[in-house]
């Protein structure tokens, strides 16, 4: 394994533009083993640059698969759906993202009709009404009077969380199978006639 550890690390220096942190990556890990296979009894001293590139490019694609999992899995965690309507899942993605909307939208709608009446929408005029009487309407009432509130608020931030982790592992799940089907692809992504070791040296 040693002897592709410098390949590994020169593949991965290379594509550090293209790296999204957080996520284990699958694609990569196989692809480093598929290439020691290939290498054989071989060490990267003996490897010749026409050798080297290939090996190199494969990693760096492999690279870029693992990355566009984790880009789409972010994204749907950050907004459940969005990673689908990146794999175009939209019927998957509408409905995730409909959950997130009635969800959030709706432990607002509770929170409120929970809040003490002198304070909820549609009773104070919070445009209309000075900032003091605001702060001095809300300061009135103990903490007590806004546990039920707070449990509206608690239990939509749970619900919304676990669409956002169903979403995310979807979409985890159908990039994948999008890359092994090949509805997408990936050109290699290393600039060798510009990428050197800080010593003046380039491919």
């Amino acid at each position: 394994m040693k002897r592709l550890a410098f390949l590994a690390v020169l593949v991965l220096a290379a594509s550090a533009v293209y790296a999204f942190p957080g996520f284990e990556p699958v694609y990569f890990p196989a692809e480093v083993k598929a290439v020691e296979a290939d290498l054989g009894a071989k060490s990267v001293g003996e490897l010749k640059v026409t050798e080297l590139i290939p090996m190199a490019e494969r990693l760096n694609v492999a690279w870029q698969k693992d990355q566009y999992v984790a880009k789409n899995t972010m994204l749907s965690m950050l907004w459940p759906g969005a990673g689908q309507f990146v794999t175009e899942n939209w019927a998957e993605g509408v409905v995730q993202t409909g959950l997130h909307v009635g969800i959030t939208v709706g432990s607002l709608v509770w929170a409120n009709a929970v809040l003490p009446a002198d304070l909820r929408l549609g009773t104070m005029d919070y445009l209309g009404t000075s900032m003091t009487s605001i702060h001095n309407s809300w300061g009135a009432h103990s903490l007590q009077d806004f546990f039920p509130t707070i449990g509206a608020l608690a239990v939509g931030a749970v619900a919304d969380f676990a669409v956002r982790g169903w979403s995310a592992w979807d979409a985890r799940k159908q990039s994948q199978d999008y890359v092994n089907a090949g509805k997408v692809t990936f050109e290699p992504k290393i600039d060798w006639e510009h990428f050197g070791f800080g010593m003046g040296m380039k491919f």
